[in-house]
């Protein structure tokens, strides 16, 4: 009696396929930020724009999001805060977030923690919260828009 064909199958993980889906991701973010780098939105106008600003001219949470992102590539931290404060401050938690999740089998837990509808609705409110904010007359909250 064979005491290996009495073990059920080892089943491995699908590696191949996250490990592809995560060299596109990668590939597809530094070219979009080397596109970012050369051609500022300021100027050219390929860029999509606003639709809720179009709409509203109100400024949206995620309005001056690409030129934060163009002056964060030269390496203008207060421009990029000027365009955007929320995305600036958000970054580096984002960063912090999705390393951690990519390098450590551990951090499960944490990418299902970060689904939870608490979170979820935490983040909707700081977006909420952000955009009313940044449209509020005066000089208290000007620095918060675009």
């Amino acid at each position: 009696m064979n005491a290996a064909a009495d073990l059920p199958p080892v089943i491995s993980p699908p590696t191949r396929g996250v490990t592809r889906w995560v060299w596109l991701l990668g590939a597809g973010l530094v070219a979009g930020l080397a596109v970012l780098y050369c051609f500022n939105p300021v100027e050219y106008h390929f860029y999509p724009t606003c639709q809720f600003y179009q709409l509203t001219h109100l400024h949206c949470p995620g309005c001056g999001s690409l030129r934060a992102l163009h002056q964060l590539t030269h390496g203008h931290l207060g421009a990029a805060f000027h365009s955007n404060p929320l995305l600036v401050a958000a970054l580096p938690f984002a960063a912090w977030l999705g390393f951690s999740a990519w390098h450590s089998e551990k951090q499960r837990l944490a990418r299902r923690a970060w689904l939870q509808p608490a979170a979820a609705w935490t983040l909707l409110g700081i977006l909420i919260v952000f955009g009313i904010l940044r449209n509020l007359p005066g000089p208290a909250f000007a620095w918060m828009s675009p």
